[in-house]
């Protein structure tokens, strides 16, 4: 409404509109990374949280394959991506609310990769390089070796295991830290034999309160594909690490990562690190490899393409 005069009197103009609102999603280049932006609400007008959706495709029109899930939040709004492989992806963005959630998506061809370094928070990589501020230390089962390393200069030598073994990682005088910030566990295995019908469980938890749930590495590596280096990711949300409502963001704090081995299960371990969860580590593949026989002239866009049954690493389970 506007109040308005004619000289003599004063009006007031209404005017009423049905008002449609909509999401804009924005990926603006800086170096070898990009920045991803979401601009909108739900269709009311509300916004209670932002998420995103990342998937890998062969052409601009896909076929589209989910590799990435955000969490839903309000710090979700934008975020930095680091592509490790190159080829076409889909980055769609959503906004929720009381209303309908809205969405918007940008389609790219990436043909730069960057390296991840800046990307993750070092926990161990056999090589004593320190974190911010602390280090962290293994103790219990396995042997820093050269001959288990994957990079750097050891790695953790874990043979004949028995039943119930544990590896801890600490944190130098179990101090915390912030887990809020980052989305993937990471590490490199390669497995060198795997009892049948036994696990490992894996457990992000604190000293001082926070407990997280245990998983089973099993369900993020192919136990029969050994002398591999895998690339593990696990997604901190499954670990259910309780935010401190006490603490101003509600920060999530870890100071321990713990493996327990339940069976006969030898391996090398290297390079744990907590990942951003913009990282993405999923090669491009073709779901049909038939029209791509030898000799014949290789897609332009498929840059690095590997058949999907051959894939590697395996999808994220998010």
């Amino acid at each position: 409404c506007a109040d308005w005069s004619d000289g003599w009197e004063t009006m007031t103009t209404c005017l009423r509109e049905d008002v449609v609102f909509d999401t804009t999603v924005t990926v603006t280049p800086e170096d070898c990374y990009y920045v991803i932006d979401v601009i909108g609400t739900s269709s009311d007008g509300s916004v209670s949280g932002y998420g995103w959706t990342i998937s890998s495709g062969t052409s601009s029109s896909g076929v589209w394959i989910d590799i990435w899930n955000s969490p839903t939040g309000i710090s979700q709004k934008e975020k930095t991506l680091c592509f490790s492989s190159t080829g076409w992806y889909k980055i769609e963005g959503s906004v929720y609310g009381t209303g309908t959630t809205t969405s918007d998506y940008e389609t790219l061809f990436i043909n730069e990769t960057c390296p991840d370094s800046g990307s993750k928070y070092n926990i161990w990589n056999g090589t004593g390089v320190l974190d911010v501020g602390s280090d962290w230390n293994h103790m219990e089962k396995g042997i820093e070796s050269s001959v288990a390393m994957h990079l750097g200069t050891n790695g953790l030598l874990v043979e004949d295991s028995i039943a119930n073994d544990i590896i801890e990682f600490h944190r130098s005088g179990y101090s915390e830290i912030d887990i809020n910030n980052y989305d993937f566990l990471s590490f490199w295995m390669n497995i060198k034999h795997w009892q049948q019908g036994t696990d490992i469980k894996i457990k992000l938890d604190s000293t001082l309160g926070n407990s997280g749930v245990e998983l089973n590495v099993s369900n993020y590596v192919v136990e029969e594909r050994l002398n591999i280096w895998h690339r593990v990711m696990i997604p901190l949300q499954r670990f259910r690490i309780t935010a401190d409502e006490s603490q101003v963001g509600w920060p999530t704090y870890v100071n321990r990562l713990v493996f327990t081995i339940e069976g006969e299960i030898d391996f090398w371990l290297d390079d744990i690190s907590l990942i951003i969860g913009e990282v993405v580590t999923i090669p491009v593949c073709t779901p049909n490899m038939e029209t791509h026989q030898a000799g014949a002239s290789p897609s332009p866009h498929l840059i690095n393409v590997q058949p999907c049954s051959n894939a590697y690493p395996r999808p994220i389970n998010i």
